[in-house]
């Protein structure tokens, strides 16, 4: 399969799935695993867990993701695509994956800490990107040595609109209500607020065989969340993380037509 950098998941069948979980809190099953609330969440009572995805009939994935939830940076995660509701064939496994890694020595300095991935409001964003192939039961087992429970706020699986890359100018900040103000007396005062990141890609290569999905995801405006991995097979696991987030359009893009082979776009993108 070709590398493909960029991918945009805007369809999630997991919302027509049935999803289960063993060993749940009471009041936090799976049913919120398709609120598009962060703050409602499927809690499982134990470091170790599995979610299981079933559908009747046979829907394509080559996502598999969990926007936010509270694995560390020791988390493990792994996918495993079958054929049928149960039983069945064993269609795709992953094998157990660093579900969100931080810097490493002999890559990064030692001016910042080791194997701490650092999301902006503490959610991790755990992504396992597949052969694009058609099942009817994904199941995602999560295992993490620094956590008693499992707090899981979304789970997204579909197939990608993808490009070879986000162009040069893309990147990522972080939005923080936060004020600060200063006394009589000279001091500074905090008042803590909320932070979440924001994502602006320009896409200046999108060829006229998937201008229609570009497109696609303009027409569908300002209300519709789509999952988004700017650099999805870089070798820098930091610049994964920090173009990987889950959100919405925060103005509707336009698509300019470059020449009759190319098309551009800007997207900026606002996590959830």
């Amino acid at each position: 399969m070709a590398d493909r950098n960029l991918r945009i998941v805007s369809t999630n069948v997991a919302d027509t799935a049935t999803i289960t979980a063993a060993n749940t809190a009471s009041g936090l099953g799976t049913d919120w695993l398709k609120t598009e609330l962060k703050s409602e969440v499927c809690r499982i009572l134990s470091g170790t867990g599995a979610l299981t995805l079933t559908w009747p009939d046979l829907v394509g994935i080559d996502c598999v993701a969990i926007p936010a939830w509270n694995g560390s940076a020791s988390s493990e995660v792994r996918v495993r695509v079958y054929d049928a509701v149960s039983a069945g064939n064993l269609l795709y496994d992953s094998g157990w994956l660093w579900a969100a890694p931080g810097p490493q020595l002999g890559v990064y300095g030692f001016s910042q800490p080791l194997n701490v991935n650092h999301f902006v409001d503490g959610a991790t964003v755990t992504a396992v990107w597949v052969p694009n192939i058609a099942g009817r039961r994904v199941v995602i087992d999560l295992k993490d040595p620094n956590r008693t429970m499992l707090d899981i706020s979304r789970v997204v699986v579909g197939t990608a609109f993808s490009l070879c890359g986000a162009s040069y100018g893309s990147g990522v900040s972080a939005n923080d209500s936060t004020t600060t103000t200063r006394t009589a007396g000279g001091d500074t005062k905090i008042d803590r607020g909320m932070a979440h990141r924001t994502m602006g890609l320009n896409l200046n290569y999108i060829p006229k065989e998937s201008r229609h999905e570009a497109v696609r995801i303009i027409n569908a405006g300002l209300g519709k969340r789509h999952f988004v991995s700017g650099y999805t097979d870089d070798s820098d696991v930091m610049l994964q993380q920090e173009l990987m987030m889950y959100g919405v359009l925060t103005t509707v893009p336009g698509l300019t037509y470059a020449n009759y082979n190319i098309n551009t776009a800007q997207f900026q993108i606002e996590e959830w």
